[in-house]
């Protein structure tokens, strides 16, 4: 684990997974510290945002929802984690609020099993 002080700073320019465009920082970034969940809710709150949890623990899992719940963003905020057993527990977590999460590599497996068989 990290002190959030300890993480590297973001890249100026990033090419996107598919080579299509780069992306740069706003001119107005200084610092370029990685920005905590709470900062790009705040200051993104009508974009669609897939968090993946991946492999994190449940105190992580809990604030990520909390943050969920605390913006409103129930409807446009997807979490989970790609681990059948995480994302079922994600799953009965956000159930109540109506929080969104998606499916596990399982069960997409499954779901392409079922489309081509």
């Amino acid at each position: 684990e990290f002190n959030y002080d300890e993480l590297p700073r973001c890249k100026e320019e990033v090419k996107s997974h598919f080579g299509f465009e780069t992306y740069s920082l706003k001119p107005d970034i200084d610092n370029r510290r990685i920005p905590l969940l709470r900062d790009v809710f705040r200051e993104n709150p009508n974009i669609a945002i897939n968090i993946d949890l991946k492999g994190g623990s449940d105190e992580l899992m809990h604030e990520v929802y909390k943050l969920i719940i605390e913006f409103q963003r129930e409807e446009i905020t997807y979490f989970g984690d790609m681990n059948e057993t995480r994302n079922m527990r994600a799953q009965r977590m956000g159930a109540d609020a109506g929080v969104r999460t998606f499916a596990s590599i399982k069960y997409t497996i499954l779901i392409c099993l079922a489309y081509f068989c």
